[in-house]
């Protein structure tokens, strides 16, 4: 897991300061929320109370509140990564929080709250420093006195440089307020410049070696050496630490560590970009390093590489330091805009990542496309100079950017590519959460190409990889993708296994109801249309609503919902709401697959209303073997079967195709084996909504032969599965006198009825004029008109233009 609070986690006491042992004994009150206001030394007191007091069976978690103060979010973040780093929660449960709170960081007390509750001891919040920034420190405190509520055993001594919103008395919350006059002075007021610190040390040419050491988050006498060239930085650092020019403390593996006070850092940045830029790149390439080699805080080394132009260096902790949380993501990108294009094109994943990072804004997508591109050239020249890891990250990365783009054949390769280099690779445990992410990304795009093989291999090492690696979440995305495949195929006992041994606790919150969740319900979702609870399938996809106008996978959602609406016979509303959503979100990139796949839905609610198909509609020049044989349970034509190894949705259509076609031709024979596939797929897979696509008669006569032939087993299986499920209209008994629309035809008549000419028509429904000439002519038919003002008439008499119904 990436390191972002590696120091400090316990700040140690100070050998020079004397700490009144009254005001020790004031923070071990009994209240539970204690605020140090304006004391000189406040650090130091915190650390020697800490030190000194009887905290067994409390757990202490230390937050270097200054440190933080860009976002009430990166504050939080510290808790949860110090309460981590203190043993407090588990691996498993802070990936779980840490994801959550990337995507929402404004749930982020929600998120340590839901981590604390899991401790089973008393724990005490020490808060060294609050932000400046009223905006954030007053949000830090309305969120720190709801995880106080929240967690009863918790209790917070916080330092703060002046009143804050926490002072402000509460019914339920004990508090103390200490000012520093109530108290003897600590400390003498600390040094704010390298040149303060340098005369307090006695030596004013000093001045240039602090401003250089200052430059460091913080300090060991290895990276003091490194920095200094001089043999006695250890002694140095003492000298400074008496100085009063900072504080020594521990990081999360218990290094010691010693670090100047925020302005002297601050001063020594003015200083040095003055003095010398070239030394201050130079510094700043020693200090990404060592962040990188001996810290392992892969962020605040990504930062000081950018900001030395180590471009090289910067890529390969640019991966180490995924995923990104929004603030940190923004501050990456504003160093990177420092960066002249040219030099980020030269570095496939800086470009690639860039280009992601500019897709996401409607302001800079147009510049997003040559960033891919480069990405991808630049990648392959250098191939041979990138490890195997880091290439499969790449091709990982490389299929979700072609996915967005619509790039099918791309898409599908490289997400191939990173599988195969990805099975059975030894991993480095800094890469994990990136191959963890590319690993899920390429098991989507294969399943979107559609490469079910390679979907199937990603996920099920995506799930070894998670076990590994205590990535429960990512099992659950993984479990959930498995799923999702087997839905798709028709497998539909596979997919409830999938489903059962996903853990509801492991789920971020949000990913439970977004994007990560959403094949899990979508796959949940056919298994209720499955147990014929169609009400029940729409309730869990209208968790997924908020999210349609967006997610990748709205085309898988809504052909399980029009599906459900028209087996509780709103057909109207089915047909409008599948049409609507077409128009609005098919674009020039929608992939092939996608646009199969809703050629698909159209057929199937053709079907379910008794009208003719269309396999012409969303640009499906050639239909698949699927597509066809949906059609052809419209007609007795032979049609195409699947391939030589069909899946169980494959085999189950092209089965109850077979037996309309045979009983219209009278071959009972025939009839009698397609009935009995249909069995054998529905006892091994489970697959039963399809049976609903047989019409009544062709059921009738069906279950007929199969008793005549004595095939009672068969035949009960058979009508169990009919029994749960209505049948489908038959157009041969259809009633003239109040005509079955097929779902374009009553969008063609709605449309008729708002617009004045077919050219709006045509416009708004993004087909060609000629298209709705052809559209109308069948409308106009089925209604026994030959005028629009006589059409109109006559479905104003038959109810065909009322609204859909409210979902």
């Amino acid at each position: 897991m990436t390191s972002r609070a590696s120091f400090p986690a316990m700040l140690l006491p100070s050998t020079e300061v004397v700490v009144a042992d009254d005001l020790l004994a004031v923070l071990d009150g009994p209240e539970r929320l204690c605020i140090l206001r304006d004391f000189r030394d406040a650090s130091n007191v915190l650390a020697h109370w800490v030190a000194r007091a009887d905290h067994v069976g409390t757990a202490i978690a230390w937050i270097d509140g200054d440190s933080a103060a860009s976002a009430a979010a990166a504050f939080w973040l510290r808790a949860l990564t110090q309460a981590h780093a203190r043993g407090l929660i588990a691996d498993a449960v802070l990936y779980r929080e840490i994801t959550a709170l990337s995507e929402a960081p404004e749930a982020a007390a929600a998120a340590l709250t839901r981590a604390l509750r899991e401790v089973d001891r008393p724990v005490t919040l020490v808060v060294d420093g609050f932000p400046r920034d009223a905006t954030v420190s007053d949000q830090i405190a309305a969120d720190l006195l709801d995880v106080l509520g929240d967690l009863p055993r918790m209790r917070c001594v916080i330092a703060t440089t002046s009143a804050t919103a926490l002072e402000i008395e509460s019914a339920t919350i004990s508090r103390r307020v200490l000012v520093q006059q109530d108290f003897a002075a600590t400390a003498s007021a600390p040094p704010t410049t390298p040149l303060e610190v340098a005369e307090r040390v006695g030596e004013p040419g000093l001045r240039h070696l602090v401003a250089e050491l200052a430059l460091a988050p913080a300090l060991d006498t290895a990276l003091a050496t490194m920095m200094t060239g001089r043999d006695d930085a250890g002694a140095l650092l003492r000298r400074l630490e008496h100085a009063g020019a900072g504080y020594r403390g521990e990081a999360s593996d218990g290094t010691q560590l010693f670090r100047f006070h925020a302005a002297v850092r601050a001063q020594a940045v003015v200083d040095l970009t003055a003095r010398d830029p070239r030394r201050l790149a130079e510094l700043r390439r020693i200090i990404a390093h060592w962040l990188f080699d001996e810290l392992k805080d892969d962020l605040s080394a990504l930062e000081y590489a950018l900001e030395a132009r180590d471009l090289e260096f910067a890529a390969h902790v640019a991966l180490r330091a995924f995923p990104f949380r929004r603030e940190e993501g923004s501050r990456v990108v504003a160093l990177l805009r420092r960066v002249p294009a040219v030099q980020i094109h030269r570095h496939p994943l800086l470009a690639l990542w860039y280009g992601l990072v500019l897709n996401a804004d409607p302001a800079t997508q147009r510049r997003a496309p040559e960033f891919f591109a480069s990405a991808a050239v630049m990648s392959r020249l250098q191939a041979r100079s990138t490890g195997p890891v880091e290439t499969a990250i790449l091709r990982g990365l490389e299929s979700l950017v072609w996915r967005m783009l619509g790039q099918e054949r791309r898409m599908a390769e490289a997400a191939r590519r990173c599988v195969e280099l990805l099975d059975g690779l030894p991993t480095d445990p800094r890469l994990a959460e990136i191959v963890g992410t590319v690993l899920y990304q390429s098991g989507i795009s294969a399943l979107y190409a559609p490469d079910h093989a390679t979907a199937r291999r990603a996920f099920a090492l995506l799930i070894e990889f998670s076990e590994r690696h205590d990535f429960r979440h990512r099992r659950n995305a993984a479990l959930a993708g498995l799923a999702l495949l087997d839905t798709l195929e028709g497998r539909a006992h596979a997919a409830r296994r999938s489903l059962a041994a996903i853990e509801d606790a492991d789920w971020p919150q949000t990913w439970r109801d977004g994007y990560m969740g959403a094949p899990a319900r979508i796959a949940r979702a056919w298994a209720m249309i499955d147990d014929a609870d169609p009400a029940a399938a729409l309730a869990e996809l209208d968790v997924l609503d908020p999210h349609l106008a967006t997610i990748e996978h709205w085309d898988l959602i809504v052909t399980p919902r029009a599906l459900a609406k028209t087996m509780l016979g709103r057909r109207r509303e089915a047909a409008h709401r599948f049409q609507r959503t077409c128009s609005t979100r098919t674009r020039r990139s929608t992939l092939p697959a996608t646009r199969e796949r809703l050629a698909v839905t159209g057929a199937l609610l053709d079907l379910l209303t008794g009208t003719p198909g269309e396999p012409s509609r969303l640009g499906i020049r050639r239909p698949s073997s699927l597509l066809r044989t949906v059609l052809a349970l419209q007609s007795s034509a032979t049609g195409p079967l699947p391939a030589s190894e069909p899946t169980p949705i494959e085999e189950m259509l092209a089965a109850t195709a077979d037996v309309h076609r045979s009983l219209l031709r009278g071959e009972e024979h025939a009839a009698h084996a397609a009935g009995a596939r249909i069995a054998a797929t529905l006892a091994e897979h489970g697959l039963r909504w399809p049976l609903q696509l047989m019409t009544a008669p062709d059921r009738e006569r069906l279950l007929a032969i199969l008793a005549a032939a004595d095939e009672h087993g068969t035949a009960a299986v058979l009508r169990g599965g009919f029994d749960a499920f209505g049948a489908r209209p038959d157009p041969a008994v259809e009633d003239r006198t109040h005509p079955l629309l097929s779902p374009r035809e009553a969008i063609v008549l709605q449309a008729l009825a708002e617009t004045a000419s077919r050219a709006e028509i045509a416009d708004r429904l993004f087909v060609s004029v000629n298209t709705v000439k052809a559209q109308l002519r069948s409308l106009y038919r089925k209604l026994g008109v030959t005028t629009r003002d006589d059409a109109l008439a006559r479905a104003a008499i038959l109810n065909l233009l009322d609204p859909p119904d409210a979902p």
